[in-house]
C-alpha cells in the first residue's frame, strides 16, 4: 500500500496525533492531503498559519496547496507560532 507519513508539531498536535500514515493516491496534491486531515489543520493551512515541510523542504511558499506529493514522502506540519 502506498502511504504518506504526516507529522504534526506544536499546537497542530492538539488537533491530530503526532504521527499519522495516510493512503497515497496518484497525482495527490497537498490540498488533497489536507482534505483527509482534521478541519482545524485544514483551516490553519488555508490561513497560512502552518509551514508545510515535505522531505525537509518548506513548500508552502513555493507551490502552495497545489504541490504534488509522491508515495512515501514525509509531510511535517509546523505552526509558525510554536514553542520549545
Amino acid at each position: 500500500m502506498e502511504l504518506l507519513r504526516v507529522r504534526a508539531l506544536g499546537v497542530a498536535r492538539s488537533f491530530m496525533e503526532e504521527k499519522r500514515e495516510v493512503p497515497y493516491a496518484r497525482r495527490m496534491t497537498l490540498k488533497d492531503l489536507l482534505a483527509l486531515l482534521p478541519e482545524e489543520i485544514r483551516g490553519m493551512a488555508e490561513r497560512r498559519e502552518l509551514a508545510v515541510i515535505v522531505n525537509g523542504t518548506e513548500v508552502t511558499s513555493t507551490g502552495g496547496l497545489e504541490v504534488e506529493l509522491e508515495d512515501g514522502e514525509e509531510v511535517v506540519l509546523l505552526p509558525y507560532a510554536h514553542g520549545g
